[in-house]
Formats: structure tokens, sequence, C-alpha cells
């Protein structure tokens, strides 16, 4: 008995001072990115402090060692349908001149109500002597911002209209994931899953060209022509997690459990349409200007009356190929069985960033034709930084079928302020509060609902200079995140 004592104190000073070296070697780092805060009703219900308790089909993404312990078998179907709460107010006149945003005023996503599914069957076969296995869909990461920010700065002139939705970023990686489990003793299991992960991306931005003519046709507005820029494409990588879980004692567990980085390769087609100014003074007569190899002629950029039916835009398509860069995860969990109805729990999780250090969108077949020079690749500049969470809840047996949780999570901005925008806005440190229950019918069937709101600091992000418009979108953004979450589960 006092070696069992000694062992579970050594354990635990152990499990305390891995915690402790998470919060130290990360502790000034950002976070959240493009994940959502996590699956399963009852884990989000507890602010996602689930790794070391991991109880239900959640497990299979919190840590899929839990599942070992389940007592039943679960088929299980949820929804999350939230609101990013989010706006933004450009600030991006450059050295004075109006870029062609729509300054001071306040905008908003043009879609703002986003359905987020899951779905999950845990087998615990009687006969299979501690294996359980499974699995589950879910969606680990979702991006989905429209909006109206941009019309060709005055003085432009230009007769091309850009689409209303001038800045689109559709992310959607959906996770497939076959999970096995199984118990060691009475006290320890482990567990891990297959990432099957398919990514779709949908990309939308205005590009700023740089004008090679030269003076007298370089001058503001004609420093860059437009590009209305698009991409499309799908992919499909592999990765996995895997987890341990170790009940101390009847009222005492830890879990620890880590999720491997994922590449996918996407693929697809870009388009990019060009929208030429209409001077005709700098149109008629054309004057030929040598840019590198090309000889070029001012009226091919400037629409006027020299040429009868002159086309105001051009454009041009092509293959590309982009290698979508998801983050490993890390993180250790604690479940404290406190009374007969009270469970608490504390989880800290690290998130790897800055392995989203940018995007290089390589443009095949010798890149997009702009019709001054060839467009062979896009760079979109993120430079996020690695962080980390602090999640805590609490389960309340009110009643024999019926469960309260709360739960209260910190997580803060993986990006700075150098590669901000509205395609990818991680606002800012959000404080996550999340309330929830459940109620079950027969004995088998449980209902479950959750309401989580995510309060976030405004974000003011000042003009860097040249990358104005290109990498950084100067201004101010808040957000309130609403969440509302729902479930059905079957246990047998």
């Amino acid at each position: 008995m006092e070696r069992t004592r000694q062992m579970k104190s050594m354990w635990g000073r152990v499990f305390v001072m891995m915690l402790g070296a998470v919060i130290l070697t990360i502790s000034s780092s950002q976070a959240a990115g493009f994940a959502i805060p996590g699956v399963g009703v009852r884990a989000r219900s507890m602010g996602g402090a689930f790794r070391g308790l991991a109880n239900d089909w959640s497990a299979a993404s919190y840590n899929p060692a839990g599942l070992a312990f389940m007592k039943s078998s679960e088929l299980n179907i949820s929804l999350g349908t939230y609101t990013p709460g989010l706006s933004y107010t450009p600030n991006l006149m450059a050295n004075g001149y109006d870029m062609g945003f729509k300054d001071g005023q306040k905008r908003y996503p043009l879609e703002e109500i986003f359905p987020i599914p899951s779905f999950a069957g845990i087998a615990v076969p009687s006969e299979a002597k501690g294996w359980v296995w499974g699995a589950a869909i879910f969606w680990p990461h979702d991006v989905n911002y429209s909006w109206d920010l941009f019309r060709a700065p005055l003085g432009y002139n230009n007769d091309y209209e850009f689409a209303k939705k001038n800045f689109r970023t559709d992310l959607d990686v959906l996770d497939l994931h076959p999970v096995v489990a199984r118990k060691i003793n009475e006290n320890l299991s482990v567990g891990a899953g297959l990432s099957l992960t398919v990514g779709d991306l949908d990309y939308r931005r205005v590009l700023f060209i740089k004008n090679p003519l030269g003076a007298s046709y370089d001058y503001y507005p004609y420093d860059h022509f437009l590009g209305d820029f698009e991409l499309n494409g799908k992919g499909f990588a592999v990765g996995g997690n895997a987890g341990i879980l170790w009940r101390i004692s009847e009222n005492l567990s830890l879990g620890v459990s880590g999720q491997t980085p994922i590449t996918i390769p996407l693929k697809g087609t870009s388009n990019l349409a060009m929208a030429w100014p209409k001077n005709t003074a700098l149109a008629n007569p054309p004057r030929a200007v040598v840019v590198g190899s090309d000889t070029l002629t001012s009226d091919n950029f400037f629409s006027g009356n020299y040429r009868e039916g002159f086309s105001k835009q051009s454009g041009d398509r092509c293959p590309f190929n982009l290698d979508l860069h998801l983050p490993a995860q890390f993180g250790a969990g604690v479940a404290w069985t406190a009374s007969d109805r009270l469970t608490l729990a504390f989880d800290v999780a690290a998130t790897f960033w800055s392995a989203v250090d940018r995007w290089d969108i390589a443009l095949e077949n010798g890149g997009l034709n702009t019709r001054v020079g060839m467009l062979e690749s896009v760079q979109i500049p993120f430079g996020w930084k690695d962080q980390i969470r602090i999640s805590g809840g609490a389960e309340y047996a009110a009643k024999e079928n019926l469960m309260l949780r709360c739960g209260l999570y910190y997580d803060g901005s993986a990006a700075p302020d150098s590669t901000f925008g509205p395609s990818f806005p991680d606002v800012g440190s959000m404080i996550g509060l999340t309330l929830g229950g459940s109620y079950t019918v027969s004995g088998h069937l449980e209902l479950s609902a959750a309401q989580e709101l995510g309060f976030y600091s405004k974000r003011n992000v000042g003009s860097t200079g040249t990358g104005v418009g290109q990498t950084v979108y100067p201004g101010e953004y808040s957000a309130l995140r609403s969440e509302t979450l729902l479930s059905m589960s079957y246990w047998f």
C-alpha cells in the first residue's frame, strides 16, 4: 500500500512538471489560427477540458485512450451552429492615397451563420477483452469569411465589376477518424486514431500588380493595376493522434495526447481577371515601352477610343498547387471526481501554429498572364506563432438523468499585426465561456445542448508601409463569437 502511494505521488509530480514545462516553453505563444474550438457537446460544454476525462465518442479527438474505459457502445450525431460576430473597419490609405478599400466603413461578413456537424460510432464489444474501436467524422479546421471590401479607387475609372464577395476564404478540413483503444490493466489504457484528412479551399482577393511602364504611365492611381484573383482546390493527406489515460485512483485520472502535423497537397484551378483603367490620354496615341524582352504599348493597358471594341479587361487561368500545413498539437489534462455528483477537469494544450508560416501558391504551366508579365506564384504570409490554450470545466449530476456542465478557457491569437487581414481574422486573445447540459431518456438516449460565447479583445492594426493591401490590412477588428451546440447519443 505504501509503495502504491509513493508511485502515485511520484507520477503526480511528473505530471505537474510536464504541465509546467508545456506552459513555460510556449507561454509567450499565441493561438486559435483557423481551428474550431473543439468537438463534442459534452467536451465543449466543459470548456474543452476533456483529455483527463475522455469518456464519450469525442475522446477520438481529445484522447483516444479514454475510449477503452467506455462501458457502452455509442452512436452520436452533433451539430454546432456559430456566428463569428465579426466586424472590420478598414483604414488602408497608402501614403495618403485611396487604394480602393471602403475606408472608415464598418464592414461585416456577408455570411453570418455556419453549421458544423459531426458523426460517430464507437463499439465496446463485451468479448473483445479490453479493445474498443470505432470511427468519427468531424471538422477540426474551418474558415468561412466573405467580405465586400473593395471598389476601384477614384480616378481609375475602369468598367470591370468586382464581385460582391471580393475577398473570400472558405477553407474546410474534414477528418474521417478511425480509432482504436486498448485497456492495458484496470487503471491504464492507450489509444490511437488515423486522421484521413480532406481539404477544400475557395479563396479570392484583389491583387495589386505593379505597373512596369514607367513615367508618365505609372502615377497614382496607375502605379498598380488591379487583378481579381481566385482559386479552388482540394487535397487529401493522412495523419494521426494517440494518447494515454491513467486512472491513478477511483477519483483521479490523468491524460496525455498528441496530434501529428499534417500537410495537405491542394491542387486545383486559379483564375485572374485584370481590370484595366480608362484613360483616353494615356491610351491615344499608343506608345511603345520596352519591359524586359517584351515591347508593350500603352493602349494595351489604358482603355480609350483608339481601338474600336477594345476589351476593358483580360483574363487567364492555370492549374495551381499549394501545401496546406496543419499544426501538430500536444496536450495534457486531469479529471477529479470531487463527489458522487461533481466532476472537475483541467487541460493545457499547445498548438504549433508556427508551421503555418506562409502559403506559396505555385501557378503551373508558366503561370498567369497579367499582360505586364507572367505571375508565377502568389505568396500569402502568415508568420503565425505557437499557442497555448488553458481550459477548465465542471460537470454536476443535478438528477439521475440530468447533467449540468460549464467551462471556461483562454485562447490567444496566432496572428501578428504584420500579416493580419480579414481573410484569416484571428482577432485576438479570447476568453471562452460555455454552459450546457444533457438529459437521458430511458437510460439509452441522451440529448445534449450547450451554448458557447467567445469574448475577444478589440484589435487595432496599424499600417506597415508597402505591404498595405498585400500582406497587412490595417483598421479596427472586433468579434464576439457565439455557438449553439446540439447532439443526440444512443447508448447500447
